[in-house]
């Protein structure tokens, strides 16, 4: 079994989520007392919070990436963000460690051509909606991106750093997501990523007849893999 690194704190609510999905797929896999091999640096969440709001990812990239060299030396053998926005600079970090980065956009994008999907919603930071690294992954497997409005993405952006970073996940917010993905409907998609870690609290299957994505559940699975393959 190789032990897995995650970087959490981004919020520290997904990352709850993260190293339980992790254990109980383990002990699924292997049975009996067994659970896995886990290091957790967790980050300061409103550092990172900080320099989002000041469009500073040069320190975000130096704040995460002295994280990632500690997890290497501590024993990590593979690498997790916990948070879909940090992959954004997920290549630079590659650069400077030696274990390998699971790209929770790239193993996404595995799921959703096995189901042969070709147009999918994409619900996340506005980081996320707005930026390139998962519209081109997903374009580079056949996979075409829609994100709601701008306001739309106002709402979700303010509800995942302002209500979900501090627990707070109402039936307001709730129904602000499913007349979201409604009128995503409109636009004929196939299905919606989830893509922040936080989003599944929230959004469960039951409440839209589209596919959802759990990118939790998928970058969950993808660690396990590469953990006892």
């Amino acid at each position: 079994m190789k032990t897995i690194g995650l970087i959490g704190g981004t919020t520290w609510h997904s990352t709850v989520d993260y190293y339980k999905l992790i254990n109980e797929e383990v002990n699924k896999r292997l049975g009996g007392h067994a659970t896995a091999r886990i290091i957790i640096n967790s980050v300061n969440f409103e550092v990172l919070v900080n320099y989002n709001k000041a469009n500073d990812w040069d320190s975000v990239e130096k704040y995460i990436g002295g994280l990632a060299k500690d997890l290497e030396k501590a024993g990590a053998e593979c690498l997790l963000f916990g948070a879909n926005t940090l992959h954004k600079i997920a290549d630079n970090i590659g650069e400077i460690i030696g274990i390998p980065i699971i790209h929770v956009a790239k193993e996404t994008a595995k799921v959703i051509q096995k189901k042969g999907l070709t147009k999918v919603a994409l619900l996340g930071t506005k980081v996320t909606m707005t930026s390139e690294f998962y519209k081109n992954i997903l374009s580079d497997n056949g996979i075409e991106t829609i994100i709601p409005e701008e306001k739309d993405m106002d709402l979700i952006h303010y509800s995942i750093y302002e209500e979900f970073s501090k627990g707070i996940f109402s039936d307001e917010m709730k129904a602000n997501y499913l007349r979201i993905i409604d009128k995503l409907k409109e636009q004929e998609v196939e299905g919606v990523i989830l893509g922040c870690t936080e989003i599944p609290i929230i959004i469960k299957p039951h409440d839209t007849n589209l596919t959802l994505f759990n990118t939790t559940e998928i970058h969950v699975d993808a660690a396990v893999n590469y953990s006892l393959g």
